[in-house]
C-alpha cells in the first residue's frame, strides 16, 4: 500500500515537474519583461500558471492512483470547458438584461427571465451529470476533498489577488486578521 502511494506521488511530482518546465521555456521564448510583450500575452501567461497551481492543488488534495488519474482529468476538464461555456452564456445574459432594462417590454423581459431560467437550469443538468460521472472514478471523500479543493483554491487566489476583506482579511470571515499556514479558521 505504501509503495503504491509513493509511486502515486512520483507520477504526479514528474506530471508536474514536466508541464512546468515546458510552460518556463515557453517564457523565456517568448522573452518575459520590457521587450513590448502584449498585455493579452502576458494575461495568457498568468492564466496557464494560475491553471497549473490549480491542478496541483487539486492533485494533492485528491491523492488519486495512476488508473484514478487517468479517469479523472478528461473528465475534469471536459466538465471545466462546459462550465465555462454556460458562464459565458450567463454572462451574455445579463449583459443583455443591461440593454433591455430602460426600454424592455413585459414580453421581453418575460422572455430574458425565461431564458434566465433556462440558464440556471442548464448549470444545475450539468452539476448532477458531473456528480453521477465523478461517482464512477472517484470515492465519495475524494469527491468531497475535490469540492473543498475548488473552494479552497479560489480563496486562495482571491486573497492572493487582493480581492478578499478591504482589511486584507478571511472574507468570509470578515475580521481582518485572515488566515495565515497552520492557522485555523475560527467561529
Amino acid at each position: 500500500m505504501i509503495e503504491t502511494g509513493m509511486k502515486t506521488k512520483g507520477i504526479l511530482l514528474a506530471i508536474l515537474l514536466v508541464w512546468t518546465t515546458g510552460s518556463t521555456e515557453l517564457m523565456a521564448q517568448r522573452g518575459r519583461g520590457g521587450d513590448g510583450e502584449g498585455w493579452g500575452e502576458r494575461m495568457e501567461e498568468r492564466k496557464e500558471e494560475m491553471e497549473q497551481q490549480r491542478i496541483a492543488f487539486i492533485a494533492t488534495a485528491l491523492k488519486l492512483d495512476t488508473e484514478q488519474a487517468q479517469d479523472f482529468w478528461p473528465l475534469y476538464n471536459e466538465n471545466r470547458e462546459a462550465q465555462e461555456s454556460i458562464r459565458k452564456e450567463g454572462r451574455k445574459l445579463w449583459k443583455d438584461l443591461e440593454g433591455l432594462k430602460s426600454s424592455a417590454s413585459e414580453s421581453e423581459m418575460d422572455q430574458y427571465m425565461q431564458a434566465k431560467s433556462t440558464h440556471m437550469k442548464q448549470r444545475m443538468d450539468l452539476d448532477e451529470s458531473y456528480y453521477a460521472q465523478l461517482k464512477k472514478v472517484l470515492k465519495p471523500e475524494q469527491i468531497a476533498a475535490l469540492y473543498a479543493s475548488e473552494r479552497d483554491f479560489r480563496r486562495h487566489m482571491m486573497r492572493k489577488m487582493g480581492r478578499g476583506d478591504k482589511r486584507g482579511g478571511d472574507m468570509e470571515r470578515g475580521d481582518g486578521r485572515g488566515t495565515g499556514p497552520g492557522q485555523r479558521r475560527g467561529k
